[in-house]
């Protein structure tokens, strides 16, 4: 199973890359972005699809719900390693830096996802982490 899902990952990467967004940037009335970290223990880049809003400032925000597994999923544990992404959204790519929040800060966007998407509230139900929110900032 988990050869059909790095299929499908790669799949929906290159419909994304392909039609800079047209196709592949949303799922289920929320929008994606492509999210590229890169490997902590490879070096390599590694880019995967994820569920986004933006925040007061117009920054990408994500879950590292990894739709509620025991564990963050991989491509937060590459970030948390190495903060510098790049961020592709329709029509637009960006260098970014990953900025996990804490505290209020992260409750309070953690609010705004489970109002705008009540499904990741599901996701607790399966686990006892806390999901970390982080916020995709703009380099300079």
């Amino acid at each position: 199973m988990k050869w059909f899902f790095k299929a499908f990952v790669a799949a929906h990467v290159w419909l994304y890359h392909t039609t800079a967004g047209r196709l592949g940037s949303s799922m289920r009335g929320g929008k994606l972005l492509l999210l590229t970290t890169t490997g902590r223990k490879t070096g390599k880049a590694r880019t995967v699809p994820v569920m986004y809003f933006e925040d007061g400032r117009g920054n990408p925000v994500v879950c590292a719900s990894a739709a509620g597994a025991p564990s963050d999923p991989a491509w937060f544990t590459n970030l948390a390693a190495n903060p510098a992404v790049t961020v592709e959204l329709p029509g637009r790519v960006f260098a970014a830096q990953a900025l996990v929040t804490a505290g209020e800060a992260r409750e309070a966007l953690w609010r705004t996802l489970t109002e705008r998407y009540p499904g990741f509230i599901e996701y607790t139900k399966k686990t006892d982490r806390a999901f970390p929110m982080v916020v995709l900032k703009p380099s300079a």
